[in-house]
């Protein structure tokens, strides 16, 4: 890296957020005076979460530095204390490497650290995936942080963008570019049954087939996480011939419960259900693909799925607010409405609603135009941020 090279940093926390990163990496690699720097943190490098540095490094796109920073336990005050330490740690790893800019993407915790220490040594944040609206996570308290935080911004939605907008950013500051996660359904490789079955030392022939990931709910909830997955699992005991690979959580607190409810669900029928870690990106995707439903309130059932033309049902309250596809079925955290959603995918009906890939978060270009924005912008001339009032009515 020369003085003269813009320096892009990026800092990714799970799995998931980094598939959605890769379409920006991609587009920025080679790309003359540019040097980019990725950093690794969250669950990527905690085993009990698959360890997914060694998928980051398999897709492509190794971190250049492994900030662990997450703290044990299950707990609220655990996600607290890990934000002190990222906040410590990435404000000594940024003061050394002073990057020109940090991209981040979503609404995960451990990037509030990353926000602090980009806020108190005066580097530029860029933010990504703002404007959601997730009701039932504490996760839409922390992006609009985020947003608050960030002095560029990169919407999915016109939708997102005016919200960003409400809150007091600067229209020249936020740009409508698509969700990357179309990107990846358009462009990403994918495995055909059999590789599946061989990477997962696992048969997938049963019918149907059901992929499911649940996080804990992380707002107030009249449903404790034990009580919500098992109203999810007693709906799935309906199904006596479905095949169904369950993904693990995300390590909000309540994820040890669903953890152990889940792995419990699986011994019982172990030929046909199965529970993994970390599918990883590929295996994500292909999986996906394949099924006959996706199932839970991870919100890559609301945004990305309905471009693989396969229906969603997306249970209780965590992605409340976002914008639906029509293949999206929304339902109650209970057995009953889980089912009659499950059904309801699996009907003739669904399933050619579903075929359409009616998706409104983009067109599959977002990567590209991220880092055309990226590379277009002089951050050395970024000036204080303002508050933008609406015009009056």
């Amino acid at each position: 890296m020369t003085s003269s090279q813009r320096r892009i940093a990026f800092v990714t926390g799970t799995r998931a957020e980094f598939g959605l990163l890769i379409p920006v990496l991609k587009a920025l690699r080679g790309r003359a005076g540019i040097a980019v720097r990725l950093y690794a943190t969250g669950t990527h490098p905690v085993s009990a979460y698959g360890r997914t540095i060694d998928e980051m490094t398999a897709s492509g796109f190794p971190p250049d530095r492994v900030v662990d920073i997450l703290v044990g336990g299950d707990s609220s005050a655990s996600m607290g204390k890990t934000i002190g330490l990222g906040t410590i740690s990435f404000i000594d790893i940024f003061e050394t490497d002073r990057p020109d800019c940090i991209v981040i993407l979503g609404d995960r915790f451990e990037l509030l650290a990353v926000a602090t220490a980009a806020l108190s040594l005066g580097i530029p944040l860029v933010h990504l995936e703002g404007g959601h609206i997730t009701e039932g996570a504490i996760d839409d308290s922390i992006r609009h942080a985020l947003t608050k935080m960030a002095r560029l911004h990169m919407t999915s939605t016109e939708v997102y963008a005016r919200r960003l907008r409400q809150m007091g950013e600067d229209p020249s500051t936020i740009h409508v570019v698509g969700a990357t996660g179309i990107d990846n359904i358009l462009d990403a490789p994918r495995l055909d049954l059999r590789a599946l079955e061989e990477s997962l030392n696992f048969e997938l022939s049963g019918s149907p087939l059901f992929l499911v990931t649940h996080h804990p709910v992380t707002s107030a909830t009249e449903h404790s996480p034990t009580e919500e997955i098992k109203e999810l699992l007693d709906a799935l005991d309906e199904f006596e011939t479905a095949t169904i690979v369950f993904t693990q959580p995300n390590a909000d607190p309540g994820n040890r419960e669903i953890n152990e409810a889940v792995r419990a669900f699986v011994i019982r029928k172990a030929s046909q259900r199965l529970m993994v870690p970390s599918l990883g990106f590929v295996r994500y995707l292909s999986l996906a693909e394949a099924a006959d439903a996706v199932i839970g309130n991870s919100s890559s059932g609301v945004i990305e799925v309905p471009s693989l033309g396969v229906p969603t049902v997306n249970i209780g309250p965590r992605q409340k607010g976002r914008l639906r596809a029509p293949s999206v079925i929304d339902v109650e955290p209970d057995s009953r409405s889980i089912s009659d959603g499950v059904r309801r995918a699996l009907s003739p009906e669904m399933r050619e609603v579903a075929r359409r890939r009616s998706n409104p978060m983009g067109d599959g270009t977002a990567g590209k135009q991220i880092a055309d924005i990226l590379c277009g912008t002089d951050f050395a001339r970024v000036g204080a941020k303002v508050f933008f009032d609406l015009p009056s009515a």
